[in-house]
């Protein structure tokens, strides 16, 4: 069993003012929708798309850029220390002779454990001047792997494969909700998702695609257990096996299907046995294993 919880900040404030004003005040917002996550001793918090700039044009938010251990990760830094737990925090982040939209991870200590930038930048953004990303990330945790994805990369192809069967969460800093694009990539990738939004809705998506806690403008914070010891199969010759398993382990495996998908989480409760130890003991293979091993059937006729 590994259980973690994770929390979803999203930002629905529009601020007036001056610029200088509207930054304050867009930081000072989240900073307390983060002090309010904290009740729920999160694990990992995940806020909003380049939310200190809310409500700036494009080109006045290059103005505000900083480098990540500036003033504003600095604030996010002393909460993380104090609460002891991973945050995301996006912002628009000079490195080089660059400046990036990127997710800045700050660790349980308060340290700045890295930075990934926006791979797929929008038009509008790179006429700004913002400049593309050229890898993804997977942040080490002390959960496991943790991938991050930005808005617009979610519609490329390339960014999640290199997620796919090795994150076992992805954050999704974002302006919009994404819909079913949330859903798609967490099914195909077999991870969890937690997204932050501006607009629509911030979701946690289980890797099923399911849809598990979802946010408003009444409730922007949301927070969740998940339990990272799981894997996805088909259930193609492995049904068969359901009633051995749960005999042996006596309650603490959970075989969660969906249909008409024919596939099913299967998830350990237990502190004495990880799914991976019941998969290699029951000769059972993952939903992209089982699929590649067809194809080799396919090629072999």
């Amino acid at each position: 069993m590994r259980r973690v919880r994770v929390s979803s900040v999203s930002f629905y404030e529009r601020f007036t003012g001056t610029f200088e004003e509207i930054f304050r005040k867009n930081i000072q917002h989240v900073l307390s929708l983060t002090e309010y996550a904290m009740l729920d001793r999160p694990d990992l918090v995940v806020l909003t798309e380049t939310f200190p700039y809310v409500g700036l044009p494009i080109k006045e938010r290059m103005k505000f850029a900083e480098t990540s251990d500036g003033k504003t990760i600095r604030m996010f830094c002393k909460l993380a220390s104090k609460y002891k737990t991973y945050i995301m925090v996006p912002i628009l982040e000079i490195e080089g002779n660059c400046i990036y939209n990127s997710a800045v991870l700050i660790d349980r200590k308060g340290k700045v454990q890295g930075s990934y930038h926006k791979v797929h930048p929008t038009i509008s953004e790179s006429e700004a001047g913002i400049c593309a990303g050229d890898i993804p990330v997977l942040f080490e945790t002390d959960f496991g792997k943790l991938g991050v994805a930005i808005c617009f990369d979610i519609n490329f192809d390339d960014l999640f494969q290199a997620y796919r069967g090795k994150a076992k969460i992805v954050a999704f800093p974002s302006a919009f909700d994404g819909g079913f694009l949330i859903q798609s990539r967490a099914y195909w990738g077999r991870h969890f998702m937690v997204s932050a939004v501006r607009s629509g809705y911030g979701k946690i998506v289980d890797p099923l695609g399911r849809v598990i806690s979802k946010s408003s403008t009444y409730n922007p914070v949301i927070t969740k257990d998940i339990n990272l010891d799981y894997e996805v199969l088909h259930i193609d010759y492995t049904y068969q096996k359901w009633k051995a398993i749960k005999r042996k382990y006596n309650g603490s495996i959970e075989i969660d299907v969906v249909r008409p998908e024919a596939e099913y989480m299967l998830v350990s409760n237990s502190n004495k046995v990880t799914v991976p130890d019941i998969m290699k003991e029951f000769g059972l293979e993952n939903r992209d294993e089982y699929f590649r091993r067809s194809d080799k059937y396919r090629k072999m006729g």
